[in-house]
């Protein structure tokens, strides 16, 4: 009797475990969002594929920055404002979107 009360037990929960896949499965919202998961589920593929790459690229990046002499020499020119010995520096302004209200009207 304790054997058939187990089994049934079983067998009613089997029932509830299929019955409530295929509910999922036959539902039409189930499968609307089941496609909708997928769908979300590639573009965070791609996205992830794409920020790899980039990391990739941004690795290079910093490694070319510490060991590449010509990377070296630009960033420390062009960010530092560095020059190399007997170099003359001539500042030149940048030009302005508002230069031409500086400037008086031709008559």
């Amino acid at each position: 009797m304790r054997m058939d009360l187990g089994k049934g037990v079983f067998v009613a929960c089997l029932g509830l475990s299929i019955l409530s896949i295929l509910w999922s499965l036959f539902d039409p919202q189930g499968v609307q969002y089941w496609m909708m998961l997928t769908r979300q589920e590639q573009q965070l593929m791609r996205e992830l594929q794409a920020l790899r790459a980039r990391a990739v690229r941004l690795q290079r990046a910093i490694e070319r920055a510490r060991t590449d002499p010509e990377v070296i020499e630009r960033i420390a020119r062009e960010e530092l404002m560095y020059v190399q010995p007997g170099e003359i520096v001539i500042p030149v302004p940048e030009a302005s979107s508002s230069s031409s209200e500086e400037r008086p009207n031709d008559p």
